[in-house]
C-alpha cells in the first residue's frame, strides 16, 4: 500500500493497530502488518508467528522488545480481527472480541510514521487477505476493543 494515509495521523506514544485478515495458508512463515519508523528499531506489529496456528503482536522500542504476544489455537485461514493497543506500561492484544494478553511494563517506540505489510523493514511480508487495517491515535477502553474486534 503506497500513499495510504497521512503519517501525522500515527501516534508514537499511544494508539491501536487493528487488522482483519486471513492467511492463504497456515504455515510457519511469519507474516506481519506494522507501523514503524521504516525499520524494526521502533515498531508496532500484528500478524502471524513462526509457529502454525499463532497470531502475534509486538511492540519494539529502540531495538528492544517491549511486549511480545503469541496467541495459540487460531485458525489463520479464517478471517480474524486483531487489535494491539499500546501506551506506556500497557500493551494489550485482542482477537475476535477477547482480550488475550496484557503487558504492563513497556516503553513506547518513537518516530512511528509508516504503515507496511511487512515487519517495518521489508522482511516478513504479509501474504493473505485483508478486509481492513486501521490505526487509531489513542488507546481505546477494553469495551471499545472488544467491540472493534467482535
Amino acid at each position: 500500500a503506497n500513499s495510504a494515509g497521512d503519517s501525522s495521523l500515527i501516534n508514537s506514544t499511544e494508539g491501536v493497530l487493528y487488522a482483519e485478515f486471513a492467511c492463504f495458508v497456515d504455515d510457519t512463515n511469519t507474516k506481519l502488518i506494522s507501523i514503524s519508523n521504516s525499520n524494526t528499531t521502533n515498531v508496532v506489529q500484528i500478524g502471524t508467528a513462526s509457529t502454525a496456528g499463532r497470531i502475534s503482536g509486538s511492540v519494539i522500542s529502540g531495538g528492544v522488545s517491549q511486549a511480545a504476544f503469541e496467541i495459540t489455537g487460531q485458525t489463520l485461514t479464517n478471517f480474524n480481527k486483531v487489535a494491539v493497543s499500546y501506551k506506556a506500561n500497557e500493551v494489550k492484544i485482542f482477537i475476535n472480541g477477547v482480550l488475550k494478553d496484557t503487558d504492563t511494563s513497556a516503553t513506547m517506540p518513537t518516530g512511528l510514521s509508516e504503515l507496511a505489510f511487512d515487519n517495518g523493514s521489508g522482511s516478513n511480508l504479509f501474504e493473505g487477505k485483508v478486509k481492513c487495517v486501521a490505526i487509531y491515535k489513542e488507546v481505546f477502553t477494553d469495551a471499545q476493543l472488544i467491540s472493534l474486534t467482535s
